[in-house]
């Protein structure tokens, strides 16, 4: 799927019926294979060294682009972001609090 935030239980209720093996990955990852598990999804939780992004994850994919001559520049390089940043939402909150 596109990258998307969604909740646990339409999460859930999407990877119900998908035979195929799910491993659970991220910050996150604890919460959503326990709340996996309670719905009745079969899925494990990635092995501590592989659970969390990290640099080498990313040098290692950008080796293979560059092997295969799809190099770009740091300009065209963005994250993705699923939800606002925890700085941003904290600032909408106080707006909102103080009426401006």
């Amino acid at each position: 799927t596109p990258d998307r935030a969604i909740g646990l239980d339409e999460l859930s209720q999407e990877l119900r019926g998908d035979p195929r093996p799910k491993i659970v990955v991220g910050d996150g990852g604890r919460l959503c294979a326990e709340a996996l598990a309670a719905a009745g999804v079969a899925c494990r939780l990635a092995p501590p060294h592989l659970l969390m992004q990290n640099a080498m994850s990313v040098a290692l994919e950008a080796e293979d682009l560059a092997q295969a001559g799809k190099l770009v520049t740091a300009q065209a390089l963005a994250p993705v972001y699923l939800r606002p940043p925890q700085a941003e939402r904290l600032r909408r909150e106080k707006l909102a609090e103080s009426g401006t």
